[in-house]
C-alpha cells in the first residue's frame, strides 16, 4: 500500500477521534463536536512507569507502533494483564480464518451494542477501509431494520446479538450462522466480540479518555498487517 494511502487513512482516523465527545458513551448528535470528555479515574500515565517491565512494554510499543493509546496504559495499572491482552488482541488481529469485513462488523456491533464509545471511531474507519459501505458501518446500531445488510451478515450479526445476551445463542441463530461461517470462524467471531466487549466495560468503568493515538496506531497497525 503506498505511503500516501496510509497517511490519508490515518489522518482521517485520528480526525474522527478527535471529535469524540467522551469516552462513557456515543456522541449524541449535539455534542458531536464538542471536545469535552468525563475526567479520567485512572490518572495517565500511572504509578506503574516507574515498573520496568512495563517501560520495556512501552519502549517496545513505541518503536513498533508509536505512544501507547489510553486504553493500553489503563490498563496498566494492572502490570501483569497488559501483556496477555495486547498478545489477545494482536492474535485475533492476525488470524485468517475470518475475513478482516466480518472482522470489523462483528466490533463494530459489540461496541455499539455495549456503549463502547472509545473503540467506535478507529473501528468506523477501518470497516470502511476493508470493504463495509458507509450504510453498513452507520446502520449497525438498527441493523435488523436497514436494508445495507445480505443474508450472511444478518446471520453474523444476530449470532454477535445473541452471544452477548444472558440467554445464549438459540438453535435457529446457530444454524442459520452455520449456513455461512465455519465452525472455527464463529468461534473467533464470539472471542472478538468478547475482548471488545470486554475493553468496552473497562473504559467506561473508568471513564478512559479517547485519544487520537488509538485511531493512528490501530489503522497502521491493520493497514500493516494488510500488507504482510
Amino acid at each position: 500500500m503506498k505511503k500516501s494511502v496510509l497517511a490519508g487513512r490515518v489522518m482521517a482516523a485520528a480526525a474522527i477521534v478527535t471529535n469524540v465527545s467522551g469516552a462513557g458513551a456515543a456522541p449524541s448528535k449535539e455534542d458531536a463536536g464538542s471536545s469535552s470528555q468525563p475526567e479520567a479515574r485512572l490518572p495517565l500515565p500511572g504509578p506503574y512507569v516507574e515498573d520496568p517491565a512495563i517501560q520495556m512494554f512501552f519502549a517496545k510499543m513505541r518503536e513498533e507502533n508509536g505512544e501507547p493509546i489510553n486504553l493500553l496504559q489503563a490498563l496498566a495499572y494492572n502490570p501483569e494483564v497488559i501483556g496477555p491482552f495486547s498478545d489477545l488482541a494482536d492474535a485475533l488481529r492476525k488470524t485468517t480464518n475470518l475475513n478482516p469485513a466480518d472482522r470489523e462488523l462483528v466490533i463494530l456491533r459489540t461496541v455499539t451494542a455495549v456503549n463502547g464509545a472509545y473503540e467506535i471511531p478507529p473501528h468506523r474507519v477501518l470497516g470502511e477501509m476493508f470493504g463495509l459501505t458507509p450504510a453498513q458501518i452507520n446502520d449497525i446500531g438498527n441493523w435488523k431494520d436497514s436494508s445495507a445488510y445480505d443474508e450472511r451478515q444478518r446471520a453474523l450479526l444476530a449470532f454477535v446479538d445473541e452471544s452477548l445476551s444472558t440467554t445464549g445463542v438459540s438453535d435457529d441463530v446457530f444454524l442459520n450462522a452455520r449456513r455461512y461461517q465455519e465452525r472455527d470462524e464463529l468461534v473467533t467471531v464470539v472471542l472478538v466480540s468478547g475482548l471488545y466487549s470486554m475493553a468496552a466495560q473497562f473504559t467506561r468503568s473508568f471513564q478512559v479518555p479517547s485519544d487520537k493515538e488509538a485511531a493512528e496506531n490501530w489503522v497502521r497497525k491493520e493497514i500493516g498487517g494488510a500488507d504482510e
